[in-house]
């Protein structure tokens, strides 16, 4: 995965450096590129969510209810099969 080979050596301190809103079109752009990345909250913060996907040996496995909320969130998703 290109992501794992731009980020790599990136630990969870240097995701948590980088400014909220890039971090933010960061996970949009991984979206849209049919990358899972999980949704965030208070107590599972963005930059945790990418390091988690960083870090990741194998691809998620996209279900259906993850699709169609991805599809809420950024439309298109440029992918040919997830």
């Amino acid at each position: 995965m290109l992501f794992q080979e731009e980020f790599e050596g990136f630990t969870i301190k240097d995701f948590r450096k980088i400014c909220s809103i890039t971090r933010a079109k960061l996970r949009t752009y991984l979206l849209q590129r049919g990358v899972y990345v999980a949704t965030y909250s208070n107590r599972y913060p963005l930059y945790k969510v990418l390091y988690n996907v960083l870090i990741e040996e194998e691809p998620h496995k996209w279900i259906d209810k993850e699709i169609t909320g991805a599809l809420k969130e950024v439309s298109p998703i440029i992918i040919v099969a997830l």
